[in-house]
């Protein structure tokens, strides 16, 4: 069997019961990781910073929550347009909600889940995945997550997973991409190779997920502008009076 078969092999074999695991058993789990990379070479991915970057340049924090919340609805709509309105912002809603709640930026969530369902809320992978944030059944019930299938509680359970993940690595200058690696492959095995292994296209992923955040920032610069210009053309109206 090529290292790369076996690589494959070990991956799928250990996936349900390791790839999205409590974050309690990391550490115990690093060893035997260790072990397999050293054996079969794992090549790493050149490590790259353009998601952190483009979190830290991001305009979020200029616009309001009500702007941020349209965005997402009519992005949603853009990307799947077998929902409609009403779903698209109850949708919406749970993100900047869940977001808010745990911190982390509504914008990154979204687009994480676009990039892991297209907002299919009705989403299972063939190893259990479920729902929009395609969250493992594990993984749900460690981060006190009853019911997966539900759209609030996904986005939730989505949201402090990806809290956890982002303060896990914050000190590194990769911190959003090394956080969106653990949530694709697992932190296990993250914590292990100390940087991305280029397996599962997972650069691609990367690449997908900042696609989203940029077109999903343009939306929000868009919309906002155009309030604020409608804002400011009332107010000549009124004064005018």
């Amino acid at each position: 069997m090529g290292g790369g078969t076996f690589l494959a092999f070990v991956l799928i074999t250990q996936a349900i019961a390791h790839l999205f695991e409590p974050l309690h058993q990391w550490t115990a789990s690093q060893n035997k990781y260790r072990v397999l990379i050293s054996v079969l070479r794992v090549p790493m991915l050149q490590k790259r910073t353009s998601i952190t970057d483009a979190m830290r340049n991001h305009m979020l924090k200029h616009a309001s929550s009500e702007v941020v919340m349209t965005a997402i609805a009519k992005y949603i709509r853009k990307l799947n347009n077998k929902i409609d309105d009403a779903k698209a912002s109850k949708i919406a809603k749970s993100l900047v909600d869940s977001a808010s709640r745990n911190n982390i930026d509504a914008c990154l969530l979204t687009a994480l889940v676009a990039r892991e369902s297209s907002f299919c809320h009705e989403m299972r992978s063939p190893s259990g995945a479920i729902g929009l944030a395609q969250l493992m059944p594990e993984t749900a019930t460690a981060l006190g997550i009853t019911d997966p299938t539900d759209i609030a509680q996904n986005l939730e359970g989505a949201a402090r997973y990806l809290k956890m993940l982002i303060e896990l690595w914050h000190a590194r200058e990769d911190a959003f991409e090394m956080a969106l690696a653990s949530y694709r492959l697992g932190p296990t095995l993250i914590k292990a190779c100390d940087g991305i292994p280029n397996i599962s296209n997972i650069a691609v992923y990367l690449d997908d997920v900042l696609a989203h955040f940029i077109k999903l920032q343009g939306l929000i610069l868009e919309i906002d502008n155009d309030a604020k210009t409608a804002t400011a053309k009332n107010g000549k109206g009124v004064a005018s009076k």
